[in-house]
């Protein structure tokens, strides 16, 4: 059986697997420059970065990736941004345009003639910033497009002009064999005897200019300055291979795919193996920040952060990684999500330990004194490591931590609680395995001790629990439990990671320190902390700390540096190597390499938007309406992102700092009520902190709620007052005056209805009566002129009755007329249904009297007098109707009879109706008409407009 045991553990061992390294890197673009071949790249004096492609220009401000049009481009493939002394960007096409850039959009600069294009195009400006262009000729632009030769001969224009140290221009003619230097507008030559089919290249190395031969990589040290070795050539090497320099290593990538590294001694990196192998790499610069961006055909930028940090690919081995340990012969273990247990020995061979399992591996550790790997195994969680024998003992249970205790013992953290395991028990095992008693009992994930307490430090799901076997008492920081992740027995030290409380440091089970973030960490969610070499290093949610073991930070290690996550599931360190495992992989990284720079981080408010709108910063006063501000700010970094926070306050909003995270740059106020403002804002990298920068403004209150505006207010109502005043006292005044005109005119009507004449006539027919014992007419009579006279004048001081009133005296009036008349009058009045109306007194009667005075009174025959009213639309009718003897004849009687007697006259009643319209503003009117038939007048009518007004 031992033997069959042994031969399965050789098969094991001779399955070996293989990996490989490359930078750690992350894509910039992947998804906009999909498809696009990328042909250049440049960082300009604003940190941003300008991109060259097959599809036109691209910019990237370090927040988004953006196109930027230009109208005039008949050719989308661009190449060769340069820079001029005012720090404007350039970049050319095949068409011969010329391109200037500036903030977010381009113009065209110039349009090289038809006559000197080539197929090869280089330009730089000079120490005069003026353009120089080389084609088929050497030629320099001036400011209004104007050509001056500055060389006569023809030249070839594969050789790129170039500055040197001194910021002369240089180009090389290999079709002249000439080298000419431009200054100050000058131009000297000088004669090399080099290859025209050289088709030399230049790259640019620190201080030195290197000239070289495309298809050899031979260097040209006439060309050159300060450098003479040739570059290697590789396995893909050809005349469109192209060398790079970094100002450290050199480069070198061709069509073919992928692109090699030298080191400073062009001595080749990987084992001459290509990175990238799969991407073909177009481009390649070193930005202000020692990020390394390649561009590529069809696959957006390759970003190396650090050239130190690896990313460690293993082939045939797909699951995901979820742990790792290390043996003091320098191996590294790890296991994976299928329950694989891995081992890479230090000669970089790969073996498997233990195939699929039943769960994934979430714990892993090596225990040297039996020189074992633990793990969370269902049936085990010793594997022994002896080269002649496999060997899986114990059963714990689902380990999640493991601690010792002295030489012969060991604390270990399960889903069960707490066990003590002796190495004795291996030593005299039995052939059955091994089972552990606990003696604490409870879910426990982590697991420290004190020797000089004999105290136990476990972490459980309620809090950390410190104390002896039989009595652990929960641990509060400011009244309160706290989860602990991970605990580091260091010089009699429990140093314990936490949730939320960053680290804590106990001496004789008392807490003496506390690190967080402000002391530097990278975040308080603290987790895994173990000791190399004198110092500490720590994993958070935001990347790794290395401390001293004071707790000091030295540097720190995240997506700035190299990270591909900052999510650290697990780390080692292990021969001068730290060994990461992220969400997204393994990486291998040299601690000699990892230094963090002082980088301080700068900020500047962009743009400020007010209603939607663009403003200029030089405004800082705003109506009432403008109260949606946007305020977007830019603090440009490639390296340090995710590093890098904000933190703004608007006086007079925010009562406190408001922090953000960096790609949200736009901080908007949607409704600012009006007020003085200021807006702060500072950008935070750990704890170096920019400049804070300003912005204060006003939003103006509405004229409505300015003192001047209640002053003016003030001032219009009392003029208004004054005014209003005014024409009510003008109106009283003339309405006072219509009136006692209107009384008057009252009064003349109560004289025409109460004059001596027919007060005459009533007494003499009541007399008549009398004298004829016609006792009941006399009394009836009496009767109806005693109502007669008490109506009239109980109605003279009143400006209007019912109409039913004022009908009722004008039918007691012709009744006396009746009476008078004796048989031959007669007289109706038709009210129509018209009630519950009030009309001005004393204004019919005067026509009806003249009616019978002047149209009846001389009629012979019968004498028919009717009143109508009518209600239509609002206006009140009456008509007075006679059938006297016209308009006409009772004037010539009236002039044969008295021409200076003057009775009750229509002048007085019109008078009496303009008084009326003027008072009541209502349209008031009399008009008088002859009654025709036959072509003859038969009588009179008089048609009266009335003013009225409803009784309710």
């Amino acid at each position: 059986m031992n033997k069959i045991k042994f031969l399965l553990f050789l098969s094991l061992l001779l399955s070996c697997y293989t990996y490989a390294q490359q930078p750690s890197h992350f894509i910039l673009g992947e998804e906009e420059f999909s498809g696009i071949n990328i042909y250049d790249i440049h960082e300009d004096n604003q940190n941003n970065y300008w991109i060259a492609t097959n599809n036109g220009i691209y910019k990237y401000d370090c927040y988004k990736i953006q196109q930027i049009n230009c109208p005039e481009m008949t050719s989308s493939s661009v190449f060769s941004f340069i820079e001029d002394y005012d720090h404007n960007v350039y970049c050319h096409n095949l068409s011969g345009q010329i391109f200037q850039m500036n903030e977010n959009s381009c113009r065209l600069y110039f349009t090289i003639p038809d006559s000197m294009m080539t197929h090869e195009i280089s330009y730089e400006f000079d120490n005069l910033n003026q353009l120089t262009i080389a084609t088929n000729k050497l030629f320099q632009v001036s400011s209004n497009n104007e050509i001056t030769k500055v060389f006569n001969k023809k030249i070839t224009s594969a050789f790129k002009i170039y500055k040197d140290i001194d910021s002369n221009l240089v180009y090389f003619s290999a079709k002249n064999q000439e080298l000419l230097t431009l200054k100050n507008g000058v131009i000297f030559d000088k004669h090399l005897a080099i290859n025209e089919l050289d088709y030399p290249q230049t790259t640019t190395h620190g201080e030195s200019v290197i000239a070289y031969v495309k298809s050899t990589g031979e260097v040209l040290p006439e060309l050159s300055s300060n450098y003479k070795s040739n570059f290697p050539q590789f396995k893909y090497h050809n005349d469109l291979s192209r060398y790079y320099s970094d100002n450290t290593n050199f480069w070198v990538s061709n069509l073919s795919g992928g692109i090699y590294l030298l080191d400073e001694n062009l001595s080749a990196q990987n084992n001459y193996e290509p990175l990238f192998e799969n991407e073909i790499i177009s481009i390649l610069i070193k930005d202000k920040e020692g990020n390394i961006l390649l561009g590529t055909f069809g696959s957006g930028i390759i970003i190396i952060p650090n050239l130190d940090i690896q990313d460690i690919f293993f082939e045939n081995i797909s699951s995901k990684i979820t742990k790792l340990t290390s043996s003091l012969d320098g191996s590294i273990f790890f296991g994976n999500q299928e329950g694989e247990i891995y081992k890479l020995s230090k000669e970089k061979k790969i073996t498997i330990l233990q195939e699929k399992g039943n769960q994934q591996i979430e714990f892993l550790e090596y225990l040297p004194d039996l020189n074992s790997v633990v793990y969370n195994g269902i049936n085990y969680n010793f594997m022994k490591l002896d080269p002649t024998e496999l060997i899986k003992l114990i059963n714990v249970g689902s380990i999640k931590d493991m601690t010792k205790v002295d030489a012969n013992s060991y604390l270990f953290a399960t889903n069960k609680g707490v066990s003590l395991f002796k190495v004795q028990q291996l030593i005299n095992r039995s052939k059955n395995k091994i089972k552990i008693k606990h003696i604490i009992s409870g879910r426990s994930y982590c697991i420290g001790y004190n020797p000089e307490t004999k105290s136990i430090y476990n972490g459980t799901s309620m809090g950390l629990k410190i104390g002896r076997q039989d009595n652990t008492t929960f641990f509060k920081l400011f009244g309160k439990s706290i989860i602990a992740h991970n605990i580091l027995n260091l010089d009699n030290n429990l140093i314990v990671t936490t949730k939320d409380n960053g680290v804590l440091v106990f001496k004789n089970d008392s807490l003496i320190d506390n690190w967080s973030f402000e002391t530097g960490l990278l975040s308080n969610n603290c987790k895994i902390i173990k000791e190399y070499k004198g110092n500490i290093y720590l994993s958070t949610s935001l990347g790794l700390n290395v401390l001293t073991k004071n707790g000091k930070v030295l540097y720190s290690i995240n997506k700035a540096n190299g990270l591909n996550s900052n999510n650290v599931v697990d780390f080692e360190v292990l021969d001068g190597f730290l060994w990461i495992l992220t969400n997204k992989g393994i990486q291998k990284i040299r601690l000699d390499k990892i230094r963090n720079a002082n980088f301080n981080p700068s900020i500047k408010i962009t743009r400020i938007s007010v209603n939607e709108k663009l403003i200029d910063s030089t405004i800082h006063v705003f109506d009432y309406s403008q109260k949606k501000f946007i305020f977007e700010i830019s603090s440009k970094s490639l390296k340090y992102q995710n590093d890098i926070k904000y933190e703004h306050q608007l006086e007079g909003i925010d009562i406190d700092w408001v922090s953000s995270p960096y790609l949200e740059n736009k901080i908007e106020y949607k409704s600012l009520p009006p007020n003085h403002y200021t807006f702060k804002v500072k950008a935070i990298h750990k704890l170096n902190e920019s400049k804070t920068i300003y912005y204060s403004f006003t939003i103006k209150k509405p004229y409505w709620e300015r003192w001047w505006f209640y002053a003016l207010v003030i001032a219009l109502f009392l003029i208004a007052t004054y005014m209003v005043y005014k024409v009510q006292i003008k109106r009283l005044r003339k309405k006072t005056l219509l009136e006692n005109k209107l009384s008057l005119t009252q009064l003349t009507a109560l004289k025409s209805q109460m004059n001596p004449h027919f007060i005459f006539n009533s007494l003499n027919s009541i007399q008549d009566l009398i004298l004829k014992q016609d006792r009941e007419n006399a009394y009836g009579y009496i009767s109806k002129f005693a109502l007669l006279v008490r109506k009239i004048l109980n109605h003279s001081d009143k400006e209007f009755i019912d109409i039913e009133e004022e009908i009722n005296v004008l039918t007691v009036y012709l009744e006396l007329e009746e009476l008078r008349f004796k048989k031959d009058f007669s007289f109706t009045i038709e009210a129509n249904g018209i009630s519950d109306l009030e009309i001005p007194p004393m204004l019919i009667q005067p026509f009806v009297e003249n009616a019978l005075k002047h149209g009846l009174l001389h009629k012979k025959g019968d004498k028919v007098l009717s009143i109508v009213f009518s209600l239509t639309n609002e206006k009140l009718l009456c008509e007075i109707i006679d059938n006297g003897i016209g308009r006409e004849k009772s004037q010539e009687i009236k002039s044969r009879q008295n021409k200076n007697h003057e009775s009750f006259s229509v002048k007085s009643i019109f008078n009496r109706f303009e008084i009326l319209k003027d008072l009541y503003g209502k349209n008031v009117s009399v008009t008088l008409s002859d009654v025709i038939s036959n072509q003859k007048i038969v009588g009179t009518k008089v048609t009266m407009e009335i003013p009225f007004k409803r009784r309710f």
